[in-house]
């Protein structure tokens, strides 16, 4: 993944979130459905690929519902991330938008994010925009491990999308700490490191000193005798950042 900044189609992006649409799909309330899309990738060759939308328990498609994006780890997929952010969505009338990272690892094992992800997760978005009604000024971005530096990436180059980013023991992308970022200041973030993962854990204190020296809104928490992750049960972990997002 490379830093950016616009790319041509974000203001379709825009227009097809603020337009009304006569119809949109009608997913069964509390359920998952999987969807295909086509991305240009930074050659300018069109690829295939796919994202689920999870729309909550009181879903009707009329109404407007804010969105998370949820962006998984290395090696993981749609499907895993997904389920462990739809309890907590469910409940309180969010929908997530989860898209396939844009490459299958080296191992042959899940996917991961590429210089291409920018591109191919706005036009995710553009594509979602049609499916399901969403509200354009609660749109947050969660992500895990290299995803997590996804959603620090993502943020930092479109604020003008993403009212916030949860970056879960992730990275802290270099340009963060040499560039200004008074331009987030309204923003929202949720930080979090294990103990034992020294490097995430130095960047989430990083992150947290350059958000209070710019008086950006931010939950920082390290969890004690964790590596790479969450503590268990995750669940409890995964409510306190969607109500730290979405409770009004």
């Amino acid at each position: 993944m490379k830093q950016a900044y616009l790319f041509p189609f974000i203001l379709t992006y825009y227009l097809l979130v603020s337009c009304s649409h006569e119809k949109f799909e009608e997913i069964t309330p509390g359920t998952n459905q999987v969807f295909e899309f086509q991305f240009e990738n930074t050659d300018g060759n069109k690829q295939q690929s796919k994202f689920i939308i999870s729309v909550p328990l009181n879903y009707i498609p009329k109404n407007e519902y804010p969105l998370l994006l949820c962006l998984h780890g290395y090696g993981s997929n749609m499907e895993a991330f997904n389920e462990i952010w739809k309890p907590a969505t469910d409940s309180l009338g969010v929908i997530i938008l989860s898209p396939q990272g844009n490459y299958k690892t080296k191992e042959g094992i899940g996917f991961g994010w590429n210089e291409s992800a920018d591109k191919m997760v706005l036009t995710c978005m553009d594509a979602a925009a049609k499916i399901v009604n969403i509200d354009k000024s609660r749109i947050y971005v969660a992500g895990f491990s290299i995803g997590g530096t996804f959603a620090y990436e993502l943020i930092f180059n479109y604020p003008q999308i993403f009212n916030g980013a949860a970056a879960l023991s992730a990275r802290l992308p270099e340009y963060y700490k040499t560039n200004s970022i008074k331009f987030l200041k309204k923003k929202k973030f949720y930080i979090t490191a294990g103990e034992f993962e020294t490097d995430v854990k130095d960047d989430s204190n990083d992150a947290l000193k350059l958000m209070i020296k710019n008086a950006i809104l931010t939950q920082h928490t390290i969890y004690f005798n964790i590596e790479h992750g969450l503590p268990d049960p995750y669940q409890p972990e995964i409510k306190k950042i969607v109500e730290y997002f979405f409770n009004k």
